[in-house]
């Protein structure tokens, strides 16, 4: 079974020399390893 998450939903704020974006820009990279990470726009909640 494959996990499913939506990349576009975090928040984090800047620290250890990394941007916010820097950090869920390699958060995704990270989940989208073993799960299907899909935009918020496409998923129905």
């Amino acid at each position: 079974m494959m996990l499913k998450g939506v990349h576009d939903v975090r928040s984090t704020w800047d620290g250890g020399g990394l941007s916010a974006q820097q950090i869920i820009r390699h958060h995704n990279r990270i989940l989208q390893m073993f799960a299907d990470v899909k935009n918020s726009a496409v998923i129905p909640f």
